[in-house]
């Protein structure tokens, strides 16, 4: 019987471990959960919960809330998180949790996506989700100021805000991101909120 050997160098033997170190870091790090509560983690974003504080409740105020155009689900933002409940009522299902601020969602006309506020970069911007997936993309990047208001243009490729800070100014921006255009910018003192687009689209 005849054996043979092959040679491997320590490159070759390290490069797979070393690889696999690396991705399995990456990974571990993109599902990092708070130590307290098991929630979501934002890299830009390093809180830990201090205490957790447990209830029940039925209702709610000063919610800021969308209808989807398809099967008339209601979304809803209370207490930092989204949540959605069915038009007829029943039991509030959250699809977005952790420390940060997640608020102002709106329905994408088709129904599959929302915009929404959040703070998860440090800073108050624009994201969207895939309500299949429930992957996030950060639309604008902004390192100031608050998003106060959102709507979708009826082609579901534009979004228009309200955003700044005393003084709100409307911008506009592609879905797919980039820096985007502020539409009124005098007079300084004239403050835009609750923007929302013609059925014409113009």
């Amino acid at each position: 019987m005849q054996l043979k050997f092959k040679k491997y160098s320590l490159v070759s033997l390290g490069f797979i471990p070393i690889l696999c170190l690396v991705l399995f870091s990456i990974n571990t790090f993109s599902q990092k959960k708070d130590s307290l509560s098991g929630q979501e983690k934002f890299k830009d974003l390093p809180l830990e919960s201090g205490r957790m504080i447990k209830f029940n409740t039925t209702e709610g105020t000063w919610l800021s809330l969308d209808i989807n155009p398809n099967d008339k689900t209601i979304i809803f933002s209370m207490l930092g998180d989204l949540y959605t409940i069915p038009f007829n009522g029943g039991k509030a299902t959250r699809i977005t949790d952790g420390l940060a601020l997640d608020t102002k969602p709106a329905y994408s006309p088709d129904g599959k996506s929302i915009a929404f506020a959040s703070d998860r970069s440090g800073n108050d911007n624009i994201w969207i989700m895939n309500l299949e997936t429930k992957e996030t993309r950060q639309v604008t990047k902004d390192r100031r100021g608050s998003v106060e208001s959102i709507a979708w243009s009826p082609d579901g490729e534009y979004l228009v805000a309200a955003k700044g800070k005393r003084n709100l100014k409307l911008h506009l921006y592609h879905k797919d991101a980039g820096s985007g255009t502020q539409l009124i910018k005098s007079p300084a003192s004239l403050k835009t909120v609750e923007p929302v687009f013609s059925p014409d689209n113009k």
